[in-house]
């Protein structure tokens, strides 16, 4: 009986442990912190519901996809936890920030990650900008989706920024080109071809071809935006540096928008803003993504390229870029919005000038123009010079002349009135004339 008892006891113990490590929660997260409203691709697991923190924690539990749990209490009402999945791709898609000081009693509980089930890249604990989206309980996972289509059907699938206005840099798979481009996402109603980076894309739709499949008709349940506002790429890109009131000194990444580079400075740890990245890859990533122009070698068509003026597009998002000015023969900076616009848009003033003052013959036409416009100038100037320089030397000479011949005449009227005048006071006055006798 005593063996009997014994084997209970041992097999609750394995099986208690068995449940414990299943849904073991991760004492390391400040419980105080909250979830960034930038997390990519986290998915909320159905709408807010009412709980408490450990009605909700259990209720994580019960679910192999729910990774986390945000319990929040909203004013005079009772408390309401929403389910949350990380993983996407196999990364890491949930960021944590400390708690903004505003007096917020929401609480965040984050289960350990079991390394046997899933895995994360290198790179997976960067901050990555993206909205988290809201998903029906109803609906299957984003995940669930995109791993049961096949690559081309996911690959052939049209571009779609959404109806959002977010700024998101991301990377779609272009079939007509049959290459990975960059473009802004509004942050929510995408599709699968939508990836984080270009590798990501070049991966999975490599060598994929055929025609653009039609934009499928949204479902009865479309995703919606988190109720956050979105990171603005001034945020994100513009503001200055912060190193923050904290004490550490830990190695970050800012994009500088004045010299168009991506930079390092030392954080303090806490605080700061939105222009913070853990490496340079990922700044430039965020910061640097436009309209790429093609790797390939410059083509005749790049003339023509050079000749079109700068395009914002009609997102409305700001990163500085560089067009070629063919007015001026010189790269110039102007404010991308993130999508549409031209090919005249560059990343730096290297490239701007890498591709079109090759196209322009190093000068440009236009420049040989101007500077023929220059010299004829020029040469015009200086014969009008000497023509006025021989109009004033005539001018002179004619009036000297003039002089001379004036005074010469003078002396020759004035001389016979002289003579005569002295002739008349040299003679003799008319005396009385004798009387006759």
């Amino acid at each position: 009986m005593k063996k009997h008892w014994f084997g209970v006891a041992v097999l609750c113990f394995v099986v208690c442990s068995g449940l414990a490590l299943e849904c073991a929660w991760d004492e390391s997260v400040n419980e105080s912190q909250s979830l960034d409203p930038v997390a990519l691709n986290a998915l909320r697991l159905g709408d807010a519901v009412p709980g408490t923190p450990e009605t909700c924690r259990s209720a994580c539990c019960n679910r192999s996809d729910c990774d986390l749990v945000l319990v929040t209490f909203p004013q005079n009402q009772n408390p309401e936890c929403v389910l949350v999945s990380c993983w996407f791709q196999n990364r890491d898609q949930c960021v944590l920030q400390p708690s903004n000081g505003n007096g917020s009693q929401d609480k965040v509980y984050r289960k350990k990650v079991d390394p046997g089930r899933r895995s994360a890249p290198d790179g997976a604990g960067e901050t990555h900008v993206a909205p988290m989206l809201l998903v029906p309980s109803n609906a299957e996972t984003r995940e669930t989706n995109q791993t049961n289509q096949t690559n081309d059907s996911l690959c052939r699938q049209p571009v779609k920024v959404g109806a959002c206005r977010a700024a998101f840099p991301r990377f779609f798979y272009n079939t007509t080109e049959q290459r990975c481009r960059s473009f802004i996402y509004g942050g929510c109603e995408g599709n699968g071809n939508n990836f984080d980076s270009q590798e990501a894309c070049e991966e999975t739709c490599s060598g994929v071809t055929g025609p653009v499949l039609d934009d499928p008709a949204p479902s009865g349940h479309p995703a919606k935006a988190l109720r956050r506002a979105p990171v603005s790429a001034s945020e994100l890109c513009l503001a200055e540096p912060i190193t923050g009131p904290c004490r550490a000194a830990i190695p970050r990444w800012f994009y500088n928008s004045k010299t168009g580079n991506c930079e390092q400075f030392v954080y303090g740890g806490c605080g700061g803003n939105k222009n913070n990245y853990l490496s340079q890859e990922s700044c430039v990533a965020t910061c640097t993504v436009s309209a790429l122009p093609s790797a390939k070698e410059p083509s005749p068509g790049d003339k023509e390229l050079c000749k079109a003026d700068p395009e914002a597009g009609h997102c409305r998002a700001a990163f500085p870029r560089w067009f070629f000015n063919h007015r001026t023969g010189n790269c110039e900076t102007f404010i991308y919005g993130g999508c549409g616009g031209n090919e005249n848009n560059f990343n730096s003033r290297e490239s701007c000038f890498a591709t079109c003052t090759g196209s322009f013959d190093s000068q440009g036409e236009d420049r040989r123009r101007r500077r023929a416009a220059f010299f004829l100038f020029i040469a015009l100037a200086a014969v009008a010079a000497l023509l006025l320089v021989a109009l004033i030397t005539v001018s002179l000479r004619r009036r000297r002349l003039s002089r001379r011949s004036s005074v010469v005449s003078d002396k020759q009227e004035l001389l016979p009135e002289d003579t005569h005048s002295s002739l008349e006071s040299l003679s003799a006055p008319d005396g009385p004339k004798p009387d006759v006798a």
